[in-house]
């Protein structure tokens, strides 16, 4: 939703902020389609941010190569990925 995407351009302004290298695939109105962009541009990791992680100022962080997945808050994603997560 509309939330969600106001709250993405947020964590991408921090992200590059901290240096590290993002992309984004929020005109795709489909999650599929945004996961699957996120996997063929060969990042390592991408954030989600649906309608419940936007209420909760969180992002849900998956692995490309292992698909594991952890919720962290959004003021911290940046310094996780910045501390040797980088994409």
């Amino acid at each position: 939703g509309d939330a969600a995407k106001l709250r993405s351009f947020a964590l991408l302004e921090a992200l590059w902020r901290a240096q590290v290298a993002v992309g984004q695939a929020l005109m795709l109105d489909s999650l599929r389609d945004q996961v699957q962009k996120g996997t063929d541009s060969g990042s390592k990791y991408i954030a989600i941010i649906g309608q419940r992680e936007a209420l909760d100022q969180t992002a849900i962080v998956r692995s490309v190569v292992t698909q594991a997945q952890m919720t962290l808050p959004l003021d911290k994603l940046a310094q996780y990925v910045s501390r040797g997560h980088r994409s």
